[in-house]
Order: structure tokens, then sequence, then C-alpha cells
């Protein structure tokens, strides 16, 4: 009795076992990965941890809307209508994201010929896409690119893709293009395992470390590894300057967003010491201060290569690599326990805690390290966009009045104040804005958004407003026209915004019964008026 309660416990043990093993994905390096609104992170394929490098075609999703511990991860295996095309089972690939995030497309770049093929996540269905240019020259015996999406334009970008140059995937003609590549010292060299992101706070590509092949193992001992890619611009790849604590050039690091594209995250990757040819992986999270460009150290722990890595809320999640043998200096397997870093805190922790992000929208992408973070504003304002600290958010106005829309008025000639200021109009939606006339020829110039809606015709007058002064960072003037300068209003007052000292647009503090009782002294010195007109006549 004895011995059979033994075996239905390992049984049950193996039982458990089996299925724990089919709910998670394998240990891997190299293989592909995206993080969707630092909701769910998708990863695909790879190759195991030993030296036989066989590869997979395993497809799956870690839930980041759940709190979970690194000994149990929310991962499912996601259905798919048809099976996982058979050129998938593979490893070094990519994963682009639509810029309606509803698609994710894989580009195999290893094979002799090229593939590519999009899985839509609202059917769960696969589309291949059309043959890619016919690669004549390769980087060494494979090639490491990574695929990233402009949200801008919705075109993919990835460097290497096609030998030395850029191959651009339009996905609303369905065509590729190849473009000439420049690189330094090194602009005949080929492109691989580097770290290329999108960065919405500079509106361009960050493109950091690489190799010209598998043989020779890091450029940083020869030219510039860290480049800015703005594509339409007459210069560009032009090399970026950093300060603090700069990495060193890394192959096969990753290279993500975090706090919507303030900050800039690199982890793992091997290099190359100088003079002595021997391979060293960093064991340290470097963290890029994206308005500064200013790195600082982070907390260390198990160095890897060839890693998956996301971003949500204040967490830094690395999962799966190749790891290496300090003293032999040898590869060794990692198992696939992800590891967790707490960015605020600057410790690495065994806990992660799920965050509202129901606001963000920003997409991690990876193969050999990359990303791209989509701002939830309109295309035709991400052109225009400066290259600055994104603003706060549109403020809302008290909830006495209707909500209505915010104007945005921007002064050119201001230079202590590069934030935008928005005044709330009370009132019917429909704003016709008009710049107001000023008494003298020397009255700055103030260049006004128009606001509109469907409801309403009525017009309304902005009041300019003239930004706050650094030193001064709660003072705001306000000018009126003549026009302006009536004895009584009928209707509240629009309320002011204001700069606290952290920069940020914050209204002015109000009483709702205050505007209460203003609102009936208007209206009778209104009426008043009314009796004496009629009396004096």
């Amino acid at each position: 009795m004895k011995l059979s309660s033994q075996l239905c416990t390992l049984a049950l043990c193996s039982l458990l076992w089996s299925i724990s093993a089919e709910t998670s994905p394998k240990p891997a390096y190299f293989a592909a990965y995206v993080t969707v609104e630092e909701k769910t992170l998708y990863i695909q394929g790879g190759s195991n941890t030993s030296t036989t490098n066989i590869a997979y075609d395993q497809f799956y999703s870690l839930d980041l809307t759940q709190s979970w511990n690194t000994s149990n991860p929310p991962w499912s295996e996601l259905p798919t209508v048809s099976p996982v095309p058979a050129k998938l089972k593979t490893w070094g690939h990519s994963i682009s994201l639509s810029r309606n995030q509803k698609t994710l497309t894989f580009w195999n770049l290893n094979d002799t010929i090229s593939y590519a093929v999009s899985f839509h996540l609202d059917t769960n269905s696969w589309e291949e896409l059309p043959a890619l240019p016919w690669l004549t020259e390769r980087s060494g015996d494979y090639g490491l690119h990574t695929a990233v999406t402009d949200p801008r334009t919705d075109q993919v970008y990835i460097p290497g893709g096609a030998g030395k140059g850029m191959l651009v995937y339009s996905p609303i003609s369905k065509s590729s293009t190849v473009l000439e590549m420049e690189r330094s010292a090194k602009n005949d060299t080929f492109w691989s395992a580097y770290s290329f992101v999108w960065s919405d706070a500079r509106q361009s590509f960050l493109y950091s470390g690489g190799a010209d092949d598998l043989k020779a193992y890091s450029l940083g001992a020869e030219s510039s590894y860290f480049y800015e890619y703005r594509p339409g611009s007459l210069s560009p790849w032009p090399t970026l300057g950093s300060s603090g604590t700069v990495p060193p050039p890394l192959v096969g690091s990753c290279m993500v967003p975090a706090y919507n594209g303030a900050k800039m995250l690199v982890f793992g990757g091997y290099g190359v010491q100088v003079g002595i040819d021997t391979m060293y992986i960093p064991d340290a999270v470097y963290v890029l201060d994206v308005p500064t460009m200013t790195w600082s150290l982070g907390g260390k722990y198990q160095p890897r290569m060839g890693m998956v890595c996301s971003v949500s809320g204040d967490y830094f999640i690395v999962w799966g690599g190749m790891g290496l043998s300090q003293p032999r200096r040898s590869s060794v397997p990692v198992d696939g326990t992800p590891i967790i870093y707490n960015i605020k805190t600057a410790q690495w922790t065994t806990q992660f805690i799920a965050t509202d992000n129901s606001n963000k929208n920003a997409a991690i992408i990876g193969g050999s390290g990359g990303a791209v973070d989509i701002d939830e504003e309109p295309l035709e304002k991400a052109y225009s966009r400066d290259f600055q600290p994104r603003s706060a958010r549109a403020i809302t106005p008290p909830p006495t009045f209707q909500r209505s829309q915010p104007v945005r008025i921007t002064s050119p000639n201001t230079s202590h104040s590069n934030s935008p200021q928005y005044v709330y109009a009370q009132g019917p939606q429909q704003v016709s804005m008009d710049p107001p006339s000023w008494p003298t020829s020397t009255s700055p110039s103030q260049r006004v958004r128009s606001v509109s809606s469907s409801r309403s015709t009525s017009t309304l007058v902005a009041t300019p407003t003239i930004p706050a002064s650094p030193r001064y960072p709660s003072y705001q003037q306000q000018h009126r026209s003549p026009q302006q300068q009536q004895s009584f209003n009928l209707s509240p007052p629009a309320r002011r915004i204001t700069r606290n000292p952290q920069g940020r647009n914050t209204p002015e503090p109000t009483s709702d019964s205050n505007h209460k009782i203003q609102y009936q002294i208007n209206a009778l010195h209104a009426e008043a008026s009314r009796l004496q007109a009629m009396l004096d006549s």
C-alpha cells in the first residue's frame, strides 16, 4: 500500500511537471520578442542553450497585467489557426509591431533565402509577405538583425537586412527597398548583433554596438558605436555623444525604453578586451537619461547575452540567453527563470508588481535587442514634435463646468519656456480662435491652433498667455486687448494654467463657489445696466 502510494505520488509529480513544461517556453537564446503596450511580452523561437544548437518554433506570451513571482511567471502558449511556419523554427530573427498594435511581423534573415511572415493578433492567423531581396552578401555565417517600425509612417527598418544596406519594408505597398548605409570609418562593414530602438523623445532611431561578423566580435576599438538614424535626413547617421558611465561596445545586448522613452536600459551582450582579444559579458544594467544623454550604472546580476528583454512600469524583465563561465570564458546555459530589475529602487528582485498601463502605447521589440516607443499622439503631431521630454497630459477642468477642449498657444519667440501653454475655454466646444489685436506693433505675436467640434458654432476669444519664468515658476501674466476690457462678463472666466517648479502645467486652484458668486454679480450688473438704460430713455 505504501509503495503504491509512493508510485501515485511520483506519477502525479511527473504529470504536473509535464503540464508545467507545456505551459512555459524552453530556455533559449536569441529568441525573437516584442512587448505590446507594456501588457504582454511575446517570444518566439530561439536556440537551446547547449552545444547542439537545436532551434525551436515555440510561441509564448507572458502576461504583464497581473503580479507574479519569478517562480511562477504567467506564461501561455499562443493558440494559432494554423501551425507556426516551418521557417520560424530558427533563432537570431526579430519581430516588428504594426502601428495599430495588431500585427506582429517576423523577419528571418538567417537563411539563404530571407523570409517574413505576419501574425494577426485579432484573428490568430498567419500571412506570408512577398519575397525579400536576395542577399548576395552576408554578415559572416549568420545575420542577427533587428527590425523596428517607425510609428510615424509604419515603415519597418532593418540595418544590415540587405547585406551592407538597410532593408526598408512598407506595409502599405507590401514592397521592400534597400537604402545605402554609412557608419564612420566602418562604412564598408556588415551590421549584425546590434541594438536598434525607436526613440519617441528624439523622434529617431538609436543604434548601439554590433559586429561586422560573428568572428570580429566588436567595433568599439576601431570606431564609434552609438549612432542616431534619422530617416529622410541629409545626414541620416550622425554619431551620438553621451556622458556619465558609458557602456562598452557590446554584441548581442538589448536596449529597451522605459517611462515613455525618457530612459533607455542596456543589459547583457559581450565585448572584447582591447589588446587581449578575450570575450567578456558585463553584469550590470546601464541606464541612459535620454533628455540629457547621460548614462548611469545600475545593479549587477547574472551576465548573459542573446536574451529577451522587456519593460513594464518600474520593472525591467530579462529571460533566457546564454551565460559565460568567468574562469574558462566559455558559454554556459541559462535556465528559464526570469530575472527582474526594479528601475525605481535600482535593485534586482523576484517580484513583479503590475501597474496600470492603460494610457501607455509602447512596444519593445527585439531579436538582438531593439524597441519602439509609440506615443499616443496623432501622426501629424508626431512629425512636428520637438526633441525634448514629453509635456504633461491635458488637464481636466473643474467638475462644475462642462469639459472643454484645450487650446494650445505657442510662443515661438519665448526662449525661457519650451513647454506649451494650455488655456481651457469654458462654453460650447466648437471654438474659433483668432489672435487678439494688440495696441502697439511691439506686442508679441501669438500662433494659435484652432480646436473644433460639430456640437456648436459659438466663438470665444483666447487670452494670450506669457509662459512662466523659470525663476518664478508660479508667476504668470495675462494681457488683454482693448476689446477684452469689459466691465463685466456673463460667463465664468476661463481657468489659467500655471507652471509648478517641476515644469508641469497645472490648473490654478479656484473655488467653484467664487465662480458662481461672480457669475451672479455679473448678471446683476447686466440687469442694472439694462434698467438704467430704460430710465435714461
